[in-house]
């Protein structure tokens, strides 16, 4: 099993986890972006060898988690990758406090690596999380570090990226590649090539063409 997955058009490695498994603010209804998400059993996802891994390192985590060997594993992995972009969950999302805690240890302890998250886990049920939720005050601290910008993600397709109090600024969704910032899906074949505006620019909301 592989810790990190190489990305192929994108600045780095990343952590992939299973859809909906692990997203606790996925929004089943007509027009949001869960129903169109592309993790879900769609492009490479839908491949069998895709699932098990993602399914194998699911189960990794829940156990490094519980043994606390999760933070010196994606160090070392992230060391030895030489990497300077990281972006977390290429597919699946923050589904406890104690997995956001351990990436905000893993953060602090790589102070030369640039880290992006994208999230609806500021949500739940479609409604924003109060400010005593766990999983939201856990998303602020780790959005407080300043080697990572943890974007929340609109909940529905063309609707304005959404605006969280302690979260970077967030991403949203379009058909309309006039509105698209994110030139990776505006160029063929895709590629991020020199942007870095997901990882570097966290004032400024990012649409990404939908894919």
């Amino acid at each position: 099993m592989q810790i990190l997955t190489q990305t192929s058009t994108m600045p780095g490695s990343s952590f992939s986890l299973p859809a909906r498994r692990t997203c606790p603010g996925m929004l089943d209804a007509p027009s949001s972006v869960c129903t169109f998400c592309y993790a879900d059993d769609r492009k490479r996802y839908r491949w069998s060898c895709v699932k098990r891994s993602q399914a194998e390192r699911f189960a990794w985590t829940l156990e490094a988690l519980r043994t606390g060997s999760f933070v010196p594993v994606l160090v070392g992995h992230i060391l030895a990758r030489s990497d300077r972009f990281i972006r977390l969950h290429d597919s699946g999302d923050f589904f406890a406090p104690a997995y956001v805690d351990a990436w905000a240890e893993v953060v602090r302890a790589l102070p030369q690596v640039r880290f992006w998250a994208p999230t609806h886990s500021w949500a739940e049920r479609g409604q924003l999380r109060s400010d005593t939720d766990p999983l939201l005050v856990s998303l602020r601290s780790l959005a407080a570090l300043s080697n990572i910008t943890v974007r929340p993600s609109a909940l529905f397709l063309g609707e304005e990226a959404p605006i969280i109090s302690g979260l970077a600024a967030g991403s949203t969704v379009t058909i309309d590649r006039f509105r698209a910032t994110w030139p990776k899906y505006l160029r063929h074949p895709p590629f991020c090539g020199d942007c870095r505006r997901c990882w570097d620019a966290p004032s400024s909301p990012v649409a990404y063409l939908k894919h």
